[in-house]
């Protein structure tokens, strides 16, 4: 079995730290106040179909007015359906905020299954600037961790990563050729690194990462000392396998097997025993 067995492959014990790119909290204010005055003026009889006309940055529904047509809760995203469930018709809401900016809503009407809404809109865009400010971050973070601060602890302070409070950044050990989709993306980042080193900054998916290798085992060949519990559940499998293998063949020479074929009105049996 020794020869058969396959080796123990190069495993990576990682850990990161997420940044996920942010608006300026100051830009978003400005667009709040914004909305804030449309709101006002709407509160003072300004038509809804103007102000949609001339500002809502929805450029789809801007040109008519902010109109969304008739649709089905789901289609929009969660807090806008909610919003929408609160609303009579011809009822204006106060400002909203969702993943994509800020809107005022007017419910037009709703029938059992849908409603009739129109909006204006100001969007809340990742610029350039807000994308290269994620990636200086994990560069001063890269640099305090070589300077000999704990990555952990970094991570714990300046990750996004919604459950860094529960694994402190670590992503556990990982074969690279086996990386789970979530983390397919770390491959190129991380292969080339040796034990202690951090990636410079990359993107997903999710985001901006640095990544560290806390621990590299490299592949070996498999001994009894060392992998007894691997090399014992594979002698295990086989001998099962064999089992069955066998079992199986002693059951197909047991087996009667008729088979019925008709030629010319005629039926012959052939019987295997």
């Amino acid at each position: 079995y020794k020869d058969s067995l396959p080796p123990v492959p190069r495993i990576f014990n990682i850990s990161h730290i997420l940044r996920i790119p942010s608006i300026l909290p100051e830009v978003a204010t400005i667009k709040k106040a914004f909305m804030d005055s449309l709101l006002q003026l709407i509160r003072d009889g300004a038509d809804f179909v103007e102000l949609a006309k001339k500002h809502s940055e929805d450029i789809y529904t801007g040109v008519n007015g902010g109109d969304l047509g008739w649709l089905e809760p789901g289609e929009l995203v969660a807090e806008f359906d909610s919003t929408v469930a609160a609303l009579d018709s011809g009822e204006v809401s106060g400002i909203v905020k969702t993943q994509i900016g800020f809107h005022i809503i007017q419910l037009l009407g709703r029938d059992a299954e849908r409603f009739h809404a129109r909006h204006i809109l100001a969007f809340l865009r990742l610029s350039e600037e807000d994308h290269k400010r994620a990636v200086d971050d994990l560069k001063s973070y890269r640099e305090l961790a070589l300077q000999g601060e704990d990555f952990s602890e970094l991570a714990l302070e300046y990750s996004n990563d919604p459950e860094v409070q529960e694994h402190k950044g670590n992503l556990g050990e990982w074969d690279l050729e086996r990386l789970p989709e979530i983390l397919s993306e770390f491959k190129p980042y991380i292969e080339n690194l040796n034990e202690g080193e951090i990636s410079e900054p990359f993107s997903t998916k999710f985001g901006y990462h640095i990544v560290k290798v806390n621990k590299l085992t490299e592949n070996r060949s498999r001994t009894l000392e060392t992998d007894y519990d691997y090399i014992n559940e594979i002698v295990n499998n086989r001998k099962k396998t064999e089992y069955y293998q066998k079992w199986l063949a002693d059951k197909k020479n047991d087996m009667y097997i008729e088979i019925k074929m008709t030629f010319s009105d005629t039926t012959k049996t052939i019987k295997k025993h």
